[in-house]
């Protein structure tokens, strides 16, 4: 269809009336009222926040709530839709705060409570003093220290100082005045470090006679006590007469304690004195003191009642806007019905929903890292601080305990980390002086023993029976695997033999002769062992692990040159085997003479060498370990792979500053630093 230029009426306009034709044939209440209550599609709408506006996320989600209940009442369901709104929390608050240049919480008040700035006003002052002193005389409650004769301005400046007079405002209105003195003007506290000027008293606290009863003697008083604690004051003392109830209360309730009493030799009255440790003031009512602008003056203080009302006002402020908007973009809700969540009956139907879940056993208390409002002094929910889904990375961080040897001790620090990258440069060890440790005795791997002898071995099966009987009356259940062939790690007797037997975990002691068969099928297997042993008569016992041995014992695979033989040999009195018989047959007869050893021979199976010494070596096994760490952390770190508890024995308990300045070897990082470097303290 074709429009002369200028003629096209505009969508911006022909749209608005659609939505007025909508309101006006009642197009939406009809959709929803034609159809059965009994085919329902409930549609829950999650409400935007009141305070706000509509920009493009919102309507973005309106425009999908829209979508889906249109679809589902074209289906013929009959879908209701309420509008709702939000009117929680913080962003409620913080809108109102805002608006009404609140920076400090403590700026919002209850009626009971008052605020009131202090300041040096000695003529206001002595007014206040003398107008009090009169309303006390013409109500019978006079007394000669509130004689108004003797309350003149030249007396008081003589007995008090002009320099310590204060006048109470709240706000513009001069509701009281103090005295705030460094002298015992009275002499009541005499003997008393009377000339300590960390000391501060109080006098003639007066509060207006048409304010009174409204809370200002407590906020001076609270306020007195800042000033005091501002000027380095540790103590303020104070006296009252005991037929004075009222002001007894006031002190008693602010913290005061009665350290004394004092009759009076003139009216024969019993006064009592009271003392406040300014430390000691309790910090509930120093809260209460009115918040400081950056030059130290009070704030302005704001009552509850009137921030509750502007919070309510700000609720509807931009409602009609929100209507506005959502009719304009064609998206169909009922806002007549609109429920709020700050109405009762709203709140009221939340805690009957949260009163059947706790009878029925679904609720729990737990505790989460939330991230926390310095400025509201709240927790922030994650909806709180964004609605994205990328607001939050949940990280797994990695967490290592680490093995410490003490210099000089068969034992050890665990330590925990979770930031193990850290090791390589790690400097310290830190232990809290006053947290009881413990040195713990760790058994290792299970309670399984395999003795391992080589095919050729002959001095193991001496001293086998020997070591089994030691160790099963220790409680370890001992097996004796004979005639591994040390000649091919590969050969399938030896695969099908050791296969028998699981060795995940258990102890095992081997013969040199046979270790390298055992090994390579432990490798093969996949099999991990607590600890392995090597013997070897001429080499003593060797505590290892997986190939360690190799080098600590001198393991030769082939036999090459005699130099090179000659020089591991030299090294440490070892075993060498060959596959080469002429090697064998040439040079080792003579190199064994050479070092002092015995050569046994057997034709086809190699030479080795034996030392001058008896063939049953002296085996410690390490079937356990110490370790020093927190009582508190034992049983959360002492753990196996499956997070089962390891079997330990608490030996001692002592508290952590035993522990300081012991030496203990970092880890080994490969540092050229000199060795005297390598040896931290704790």
């Amino acid at each position: 269809m074709k429009f002369k230029h200028g003629t096209r009426r505009r969508a911006a306009e022909y749209e608005k009336d659609w939505v007025q034709r909508w309101k006006d044939d009642q197009t939406f209440e009809k959709s929803v009222a034609q159809r059965s209550a009994d085919n329902a599609y409930v549609f829950y709408d999650g409400p935007p926040f009141i305070t706000g506006v509509p920009h493009h996320g919102t309507l973005l989600s309106s425009i999908v709530k829209d979508a889906v209940p249109r679809y589902w009442t074209m289906k013929g369901k009959r879908v209701e839709r309420c509008w709702g709104w939000d009117c929680h929390g913080l962003p409620a608050e913080n809108f109102v705060e805002k608006q009404m240049n609140i920076v400090d919480r403590r700026q919002i008040v209850t009626s009971s409570v008052k605020r009131v700035k202090l300041v040096n006003d000695f003529d206001n002052a002595t007014k206040v003093i003398t107008k009090v002193a009169g309303w006390m005389e013409q109500r019978g409650y006079g007394s000669s220290s509130w004689d108004a004769n003797n309350l003149t301005p030249d007396k008081l400046a003589e007995e008090f100082g002009r320099d310590n007079f204060y006048v109470a405002y709240d706000d513009d209105k001069l509701v009281g005045s103090v005295v705030i003195s460094d002298k015992d003007s009275y002499n009541f506290f005499a003997g008393k470090k009377d000339n300590d000027t960390s000391v501060g008293y109080l006098y003639k606290m007066a509060v207006l006679p048409e304010f009174q009863k409204q809370g200002y003697a407590d906020a001076m008083l609270k306020e007195a006590v800042r000033l005091n604690k501002q000027e380095g004051v540790k103590e303020i003392r104070i006296e009252v007469g005991e037929h004075q109830p009222k002001l007894v209360n006031l002190y008693e309730r602010n913290g005061f304690q009665r350290v004394g009493e004092h009759m009076s030799t003139e009216t024969g009255a019993n006064w009592l004195l009271y003392s406040l440790e300014v430390s000691s003031y309790p910090d509930a009512v120093y809260n209460q003191l009115a918040p400081l602008d950056k030059d130290g003056n009070p704030l302005p203080t704001i009552s509850l009642e009137k921030y509750i009302t502007k919070a309510r006002e700000s609720m509807v402020a931009n409602s009609e806007t929100w209507q506005g908007v959502i009719d304009r973009i064609g998206r169909w809700v009922d806002f007549k019905g609109a429920y709020r969540t700050m109405d009762k009956d709203f709140m009221e139907s939340v805690w009957w929903a949260f009163k059947q879940l706790y009878e029925a056993g679904k609720i729990y208390e737990g505790e989460k890292v939330l991230m926390y409002d310095t400025k509201f002094a709240t927790p922030v929910s994650k909806a709180e601080v964004t609605m994205d889904n990328d607001a939050y990375q949940t990280v797994t961080d990695p967490s290592v305990y680490v093995r410490f040897k003490l210099v000089d001790e068969d034992t050890a620090l665990i330590a925990w980390t979770t930031t193990p990258w850290t090791l390589p440069a790690n400097l310290m060890l830190a232990v809290n002086p006053d947290m009881t440790y413990c040195e713990v005795k760790v058994s290792k791997g299970t309670k399984n023993v395999f003795l391992l002898s080589g095919k050729h071995a002959y001095a193991s099966r001496e001293y086998y029976p020997q070591l089994k009987q030691q160790l099963e009356q220790q409680g370890y259940t001992v097996t004796i695997i004979d005639h591994i062939n040390p000649d091919s790690p590969n050969l399938a007797e030896n695969v099908e033999q050791l296969a028998q037997y699981d060795f995940t975990n258990a102890h095992v002691v081997t013969h040199s002769l046979g270790a390298a068969t055992f090994l390579k099928y432990l490798q093969d297997a996949n099999v991990t062992v607590a600890s392995l042993t090597m013997i070897a008569p001429a080499c003593g016992v060797s505590n290892s692990s997986d190939e360690q041995w190799k080098q600590e014992s001198g393991y030769v695979d082939l036999a090459v040159d005699l130099s090179q033989v000659r020089r591991k040999i030299a090294q440490r009195p070892t075993i060498i085997y060959s596959d080469d018989a002429d090697v064998l047959n040439q040079g080792f007869a003579q190199l064994g003479k050479e070092l002092g050893a015995a050569t046994q021979y057997e034709p086809g199976k190699g030479h080795f060498f034996t030392a001058e010494k008896s063939l049953v070596p002296e085996i410690t096994l390490p079937l356990s370990e110490k370790f020093i760490l927190a009582e508190e952390a034992l049983e959360r770190t002492l753990q196996d792979e499956k997070h089962q508890l390891l079997d330990y024995e608490v030996l001692r308990t002592f508290p952590g500053s035993e522990l300081v300045g012991k030496k203990y070897q970092p880890l080994d990082t490969g540092s050229t630093w000199p060795e005297n470097d390598k040896i931290h303290t704790i």
